[in-house]
């Protein structure tokens, strides 16, 4: 059973919101935050769900089967004193009982992360892309940063894929399928020879406890639009259209544009360098230069995983098909991803400006 004293206080409201970093009150049982606010958050509401976690260490294909990767997570969990039965998140489909990855943690729901971030409430979010934090933390609470890949068995709907010859290969002549934690949909990410290295996911499964959804405040929303953008001989214009009419139908007050860059200006220029952000359900993202979380809100709070148009937030507009007016097929303009978390929204791969995408939108 989740308890809780105050909804908003014990999962989603942040104890500071600096360069240093963001730090959430809500700390699961048989975890403490990092030492720094361990003390000043003695008496802060507590409750218990499952704990989710990557491990600190990287392993080959070769696991001694699923059973090794279980030993390893629970090995991994005991390291940093953490409660709750741990098994891996890893799809072998020659197992008789549970062979896919989601389908082992389908019995429990509500996890966090061990500094209290909370992730998702039931295992199929793993696949929707409906979670909330990035899963990139080791047991100890440590921020793994780039460094989220694990292995997972399992495509990207959650079928069987790749499983290094049910995780005993370590070879290249075997292959693997892997997620990755700074990816909403991560789950099935993509496939690598069995020799190389990464994580693991490792999860408790012993708890029935639901996480109460986050709750709007006075923050300025940032979301990704429905409507695809293509460039035209309205350039920009047309995207700050597309923003602020979908925000117009989901009853958002303010100003809202394109998060993109035009006439030699950076695209973050347009906005309150200082300003706080949420997802339109409520998610506290920080600031928009780095955002906390996936931007995969619509702005009707649905979720859209989906390439965007976007270039590094501080960068010179370069690759942005001539201030969004080209539709030539040979040229090109900059991606991103409402899938990918933190400045990774904003740096991903360059493609033909005949294509149209979804653009982030944010208030001014």
């Amino acid at each position: 059973m989740l308890t809780y004293t105050d909804v908003r206080a014990s999962f989603f409201s942040l104890v500071a919101l600096s360069a240093s970093g963001c730090q959430l009150y809500f700390t699961p049982a048989g975890a403490t935050s990092d030492a720094g606010e361990r003390d000043a958050n003695r008496d802060a509401p507590k409750t218990t769900a499952n704990i989710i976690f990557l491990t600190t260490a990287t392993y080959d294909g070769n696991l001694g089967g699923r059973a090794g990767a279980d030993e390893k997570c629970r090995a991994a969990a005991g390291s940093a004193n953490l409660t709750g039965t741990f098994i891996a998140v890893i799809g072998a489909d020659g197992e008789s009982v549970d062979p896919s990855a989601v389908s082992r943690l389908s019995r429990a729901r509500g996890w966090v992360l061990p500094s209290g971030k909370p992730i998702m409430n039931d295992a199929a979010d793993l696949l929707s892309g409906n979670q909330w934090y990035p899963i990139k933390e080791d047991p100890q609470g440590n921020d793994l940063g780039a460094s989220t890949e694990y292995w997972s068995g399992v495509n990207a709907q959650g079928n069987a894929g790749n499983q290094c010859n049910q995780w005993t290969d370590n070879t290249e002549l075997q292959s693997g399928e892997f997620g990755k934690g700074n990816e909403a949909t991560g789950l099935g990410h993509q496939t690598s020879k069995c020799n190389q290295t990464r994580h693991l996911l490792c999860a408790a499964t012993d708890l029935q406890a639901p996480l109460p959804a986050p709750v709007r405040d006075n923050k300025k929303f940032v979301f990704v639009s429905r409507t695809m953008f293509g460039s035209s001989g309205q350039g920009r214009a047309k995207a700050d259209q597309i923003c602020g009419a979908e925000a117009r139908v989901a009853n958002l007050s303010g100003t809202y544009v394109a998060v993109l860059g035009a006439g030699g200006v950076a695209a973050i220029n347009r906005f309150d360098s200082v300003a706080e952000y949420q997802r339109t359900d409520g998610l506290p993202l920080g600031f928009l230069s780095a955002p906390a979380s996936f931007i995969n809100r619509a702005a009707d709070r649905s979720i859209v995983n989906s390439d965007t148009w976007a270039e590094p937030l501080a960068a010179t507009p370069q690759f942005n098909c001539n201030d969004w007016t080209d539709t030539n097929i040979v040229s090109s303009g900059a991606t991103g991803s409402a899938e990918s978390a933190g400045t990774d929204a904003f740096d991903n791969y360059l493609k033909p400006c005949n294509q149209a995408f979804p653009v982030f939108c944010a208030q001014q």
